[in-house]
């Protein structure tokens, strides 16, 4: 195997645990915020704070370029006949 494709496999793996980290950091972030509301509150949060919270940077994580409209756009997804 050359030195390319080992170097390469190690920095994926590197990458991997970075993103594993992130996700569990998230989760941590979830879990703390599950743990310091009530029910009652929880469901009060607005869609636009869990989605600025929670799921842009879980799509951050994952690869996905959120600050290009673009590309990252729900409105146009639900256009295109994707489960909104």
């Amino acid at each position: 195997m050359s030195e390319t494709i080992v170097w390469q496999r190690s920095v994926q793996k590197l990458d991997d645990k970075r993103i594993k980290q992130r996700i569990e950091e998230l989760v941590g972030r979830y879990n703390s915020l599950k743990g310091s509301k009530s029910l009652k509150e929880l469901e009060s949060l607005s869609e636009a704070n869990v989605r600025a919270d929670f799921v842009d940077p879980l799509f951050d994580i994952l690869g996905w370029n959120i600050k290009d409209p673009d590309k990252y756009d729900p409105r146009k997804l639900c256009a295109k006949g994707r489960i909104c």
